[in-house]
């Protein structure tokens, strides 16, 4: 596929357009303005400190020939912001002299320091930056003028230089407002890049040049008119990053950096938020193994944790009540940096490195990060326990998102059980854990896949809610199959996922086809091929058997495809390249305009049984029952344009022990009556506030021994991004009849206080402190 262009409708940001009026102009202060200037006392007090010291090593351990540019001037970026840091940090001319060596080339060269192919015109008769459609931005671009700000002063620098530079900085920021790849998509790596070069010029060149003005007018319409807003809902709230994290760490680093060196200047900070919700996700997007969140595109498996993000945080929040938990994932995550200088200056700003090691601080099991989507769960911290994942949002126009909404993972410990099997550039649905929706290409562009033409306000999770016992979430991605011209024969698509602590996963779909004739198909992905027996699909991995039984349809026919599959298609919307050889397992419904699918997944000890799994439908709902001590019970809706309604009445097993979720209802809280049938328990739930029922957002938990209502599970507790979800519903039906669509978690910590406020931050804060597209190289 090859690249979109800019929108045409795109404001182009070029520097001859009159600057808009602003409160507060350029910064005409002493240099270096862009964050060293005020951590420079920092530095020196800590050169001794490793991240300090491995700048200095860098610049003096390198002697003789100049090295080469490496990845699109890379190595002289890093090296040049290596000089600089070793030179604040300790005065020495020499290193001076060596960052201006490599500043000079960035400015001029292409590969080899003194060959004079880049510049204005090096590239193919375009700016150097102009390489790979605009990726030299955050390399040339972005480090060119740092250089500036940072060498100033340096020995050797001079007025000629210096006006050298600003021309440099002038003419690519005017390229890539005009022409650069993604200039208006702050989902986009590449935009990340532009957003911090030119922020970087606009601080360098400040009132030191007339054509200032523009550049800082250029940067906070950037600011205003992109980035505020979607830090403030979707893509950015919760701290994911919607492409994946091979190209979030730097991205968002950048975003943070700059937000940071922005207000260091007079400007209204815009990624505080982005800073606090990069530690939580980290923390919560780590598996079992310490792998990392697989979601976007990622060349290799399982995703390595980085760290470029994690710094860039605690460079920006060095005081938050987090950043304790993000310096103890720093001694355990910390690879290679893209950008060492962040984490040079994150170290010079941190007065007391005090480390908090988050798994033993009785934080809340589960973690919602509203912007791109996803819910992050686990059982315990324990290296040993269960985690899994469910997403769903719509495309943002950046290219290494993934078409997966609805997708689910699962792991145990060390063993990926329910797993994507998507390649690096490889974004059809098919590789995922989601649904298939064939309608022969009546409407679908790339069928059955999901596309890129949703509207991603009808895409993502609703209900997102934690209660202890176990976490629920609905995902609702019916949208996610509308075709380039608008059409789509999907008409709703909702899935029902509950986490049942320790290690049960309850997957529910409800979904509606404009024709009988289309086929939906249910997919599961393991790494090992499994075994089919009726309903139950088992798979073992490592140490752990996943168990697959399926409830719905009652008659489950499964088939196996063995990935990647030939002739599945060649464009990154339908190929089916896998990272691994992996088994996909399918299950169609077809012949009927609704489609239903009830699974229970397991994960378990090899060799061991999973626990039997029973399904029953009265009065609107699905119960499902997993037999043990406890028997877990999970409630969701059954009809797919409707949800639970109160009062609700079902019947269940008279078990010695029961846990008991139920996920769909109205409201957010709820009373219990239970009457003893003898073998069988008949449970009520009413609106109301029943100290014996752990309610939060569309969901009631309690625990029956026998058929007497026992103990109720532990409060809710989840840790949701603080950030506003887009309203969202599926193919216009409410999200809850007569109420309209969810706006996210309304979950508390022990009172009815919302985290999202100020005083369920204050709240929480106390709590916490208590306990081609296809041609990017590995540095995005």
């Amino acid at each position: 596929m090859g690249k979109r262009g800019p929108a045409a409708a795109a404001l182009l940001l070029v520097l001859g357009a009159a600057p808009l009026a602003r409160a507060g102009g350029p910064p005409s202060g002493a240099h270096p303005r862009f964050l060293l200037g005020t951590r420079k006392a920092g530095l020196m007090a800590q050169a001794t400190a490793p991240e300090i010291a491995s700048a200095i090593k860098a610049c003096s351990s390198q002697t003789g020939a100049p090295i080469g540019a490496g990845y699109q001037g890379w190595d002289w970026a890093g090296q040049m912001s290596s000089c600089a840091i070793a030179w604040l940090a300790t005065g020495t001319a020499s290193y001076a002299t060596q960052a201006v060596t490599y500043w000079r080339a960035l400015l001029d060269d292409n590969q080899a320091v003194g060959d004079g192919g880049g510049g204005a015109t090096g590239y193919n008769g375009g700016p150097i930056v102009s390489q790979d459609d605009g990726y030299s931005m955050r390399t040339y671009g972005a480090y060119g003028a740092l250089g500036l700000d940072w060498l100033y002063d340096a020995p050797g620098v001079d007025d000629t230089l210096r006006s050298h530079a600003r021309d440099r900085i002038v003419t690519w920021h005017d390229w890539y407002a005009a022409s650069g790849y993604l200039n208006t998509t702050p989902a986009s790596n590449y935009f990340a890049g532009y957003f911090l070069a030119t922020w970087a010029g606009a601080i360098a060149v400040g009132a030191d040049d007339p054509r200032g003005a523009a550049l800082w007018t250029a940067a906070n319409q950037l600011t205003d008119q992109y980035v505020r807003p979607a830090m403030q809902g979707a893509p950015f709230s919760g701290g994911d990053w919607i492409e994946g994290w091979e190209y979030g760490e730097l991205a968002v680093q950048s975003y943070l950096v700059a937000s940071l060196a922005a207000s260091e200047n007079g400007v209204a900070p815009f990624a505080d938020g982005l800073a606090r919700d990069t530690v939580l996700f980290h923390l919560y997007a780590l598996r079992p193994d310490g792998s990392f969140f697989d979601a976007g595109d990622h060349q290799d498996h399982p995703v390595q944790a980085g760290s470029d993000s994690m710094w860039g945080a605690l460079l920006a929040a060095p005081a938050s009540n987090v950043a304790g938990y993000a310096e103890e994932y720093l001694t355990k995550v910390d690879h290679d940096p893209t950008s060492p200088w962040v984490r040079a200056l994150a170290r010079a700003s941190v007065t007391s490195w005090a480390p908090v090691d988050w798994t033993t601080a009785n934080l809340p099991l589960s973690y919602y990060a509203a912007g791109s989507g996803v819910m992050l769960t686990r059982s315990g911290w324990d290296a040993g326990g269960t985690w899994a994942s469910i997403q769903a949002s719509g495309r943002f126009g950046a290219d290494h998102q993934h078409c997966d909404a609805g997708h689910f993972e699962l792991a145990r410990g060390a063993d990926a059980l329910a797993i994507t099997s998507a390649d690096y550039g490889t974004w059809a649905s098919w590789n995922n854990n989601t649904l298939l929706f064939d309608d022969g290409g009546r409407n679908s562009t790339y069928s059955p896949n999901q596309g890129a033409w949703g509207d991603p306000s009808k895409i993502g999770l609703l209900h997102p809610t934690e209660v202890g016992i176990a976490s629920c979430a609905e995902a609702s991605f019916g949208g996610a199959y509308a075709s380039s011209s608008g059409g789509n024969s999907v008409e709703r698509a909702l899935r029902d996922v509950i986490f049942l602590r320790p290690d049960v996963l309850v997957v529910s779909d409800r979904d509606a086809v404009d024709q009988s004739s289309v086929k939906a198909t249910f997919l599961l992905h393991t790494s090992t091929a499994p075994a089919i027996s009726g309903a139950d699909l088992t798979a073992e991995v490592g140490r752990s058997r996943l168990t697959s039984r399926t409830l719905l349809p009652a008659s489950p026919a499964r088939t196996l495809v063995n990935e990647p599959a030939a002739n599945a298609g060649s464009a990154p919307w339908s190929n089916n390249d896998s990272y691994a050889p992996d088994f996909r397992a399918e299950e169609t419904e077809t012949g009927a305009t609704t489609a239903s699918f009830v699974h229970v997944l397991t994960a378990g000890p090899t060799q061991t049984a999973a626990a039997e799994s029973t399904l029953t439908v009265a009065s609107g709902a699905r119960i499902i029952h997993v037999a043990g001590d406890p028997a877990r019970v999970a409630v969701v809706p059954d009809a797919v344009d409707s949800r639970l309604t109160l009062p609700l009445t079902y019947e269940v097993p008279n078990d010695p022990h029961q846990d008991e979720v139920v996920f769909g209802l109205p409201g957010s809280a709820f009373s219990l009556a239970v009457t003893d049938g003898g073998s069988t328990c008949t449970v009520t739930l009413t609106a109301g506030a029943d100290p014996n029922v752990t309610s939060a957002d569309a969901t009631a938990a309690f625990h029956l021994d026998g058929c007497a209502i026992g103990t109720p599970p532990a409060p809710p507790m989840m840790i949701p991004d603080g950030g506003a979800a887009p309203p969202r519903s599926d193919g216009g039906i409410p999200d809850d009849p007569g109420t309209g669509a969810s706006p996210g978690c309304a979950c508390s910590i022990g009172s009815t206080m919302p985290l999202g406020s100020a005083a369920g931050l204050a709240g929480l804060a106390f709590i916490l402190l208590l306990a081609g597209v296809l041609r990017r190289a590995r540095r995005h």
